[in-house]
C-alpha cells in the first residue's frame, strides 16, 4: 500500500472521530438540557403541592372555662372560655404559560 494513501486513510478515520464525537456530544449536551428542564417542572410543582399544604392548615382552637380552685374548694379565679376559627383563604393557580410558570409573573410575553 502506498505511504500516501494510507495518510490519507488514517486522516479519513480521524475525521470519522471526530464526526462522532461532535454528534455523541451534541446528543448529550440535548439530553442534560432536557433532563435540567424535567427536573426544573418537577420541583416547581412540588414547591406549589408544599405551598399549597402550608395555607391549608388550620389553626382553629376552642378552650373551655376553667375555674381554679384552692385547697378548700373556693374558686380563686375563672379562666374566661376563648375560642378562634381560622379562615381558609382561597388560591388560584394559573398554568397557562410555560410550565409552572405562573401567568400573571410572566413580564416578557
Amino acid at each position: 500500500m502506498p505511504i500516501k494513501s494510507r495518510k490519507r486513510n488514517r486522516a479519513t478515520r480521524r475525521g470519522l472521530l471526530t464526526f462522532e464525537w461532535i454528534l455523541l456530544l451534541t446528543l448529550l449536551t440535548l439530553g442534560v438540557i432536557a433532563g435540567v428542564s424535567a427536573v426544573r417542572d418537577a420541583l416547581v410543582s412540588e414547591m406549589g403541592d408544599v405551598a399549597e399544604a402550608a395555607v391549608s392548615f388550620d389553626q382553629s382552637y376552642t378552650l373551655a372555662e376553667h375555674e381554679v380552685r384552692d385547697s378548700s374548694g373556693a374558686v380563686i379565679f375563672t379562666i374566661p372560655a376563648s375560642s378562634f376559627t381560622d379562615t381558609k383563604p382561597t388560591i388560584t393557580i394559573e398554568r397557562d404559560g410555560p410550565a409552572g410558570q405562573l401567568s400573571e409573573l410572566d413580564d416578557d410575553s
